[in-house]
């Protein structure tokens, strides 16, 4: 049985569709975008533990690297903002047992996912 080369087999009519197949892709990935714009921040979910040292809040940001995500710290608040690479906008606050110190908060990147490390006081 012949071998053929996929170049040989495809035909102008597939290469079409291909084409057609891709700027609708492309097309639905900008309205998705506009979409998150319109609708606003997203809040994403996140889990809480601790152990006897410190705090820990594992952030789900899909798509984000630890140098795009600006942190604001205000007293026991803690605000996280930031853009991922698909353009979608994450926004989360959230305040911090008293016995945490907020200002030496850690962030890593943990599995695709943000983890922040707040150290307790005393």
């Amino acid at each position: 049985m012949p071998t053929y080369r996929k170049s040989e087999t495809e035909n102008p009519l597939e290469r079409e569709i291909e084409e057609i197949r891709r700027e609708m892709e492309e097309l639905m990935s900008r309205l998705e975008r506009i979409r998150s714009s319109e609708a606003g921040d997203i809040t994403p979910l996140y889990t809480i533990y601790e152990d006897d040292n410190s705090f820990y809040y594992i952030i789900d940001i899909p798509y984000v690297e630890t140098s795009d995500v600006n942190v604001k710290i205000e007293g026991n608040k803690v605000e996280i903002s930031c853009v991922n690479r698909k353009g979608h906008r994450y926004k989360l606050s959230f305040k911090v047992p008293p016995n945490a110190s907020a200002n030496d908060l850690k962030m890593t990147k943990v599995k695709g996912r943000l983890k922040l490390s707040i150290p307790k006081k005393g």
